[in-house]
């Protein structure tokens, strides 16, 4: 399994891996998810906060998510 440098920090941070892929990464190759959007980001950190019980971090980063798109994709 390859991590992105991102994901394979916040993986050491939290001591534990609980899945089988990068979350940063589309496992359907054709499409692509760009981790470097400040939208992405975002709901990466709520997967995060979601994975570590943490669910008011995790609410808010959605929210924030949600309020910083800046077309219907994102």
């Amino acid at each position: 399994m390859t991590l992105c440098n991102s994901c394979e920090s916040a993986v050491k941070q939290a001591g534990s891996w609980w899945g089988s892929i990068c979350i940063c990464h589309s496992v359907d190759h054709r499409s692509h998810v760009d981790s470097n959007n400040p939208v992405i980001t975002l709901c990466i950190e709520g997967i995060w906060a979601e994975i570590e019980n943490r669910f008011d971090d995790a609410r808010l980063h959605y929210y924030q998510a949600w309020h910083s798109r800046t077309d219907e994709y994102e």
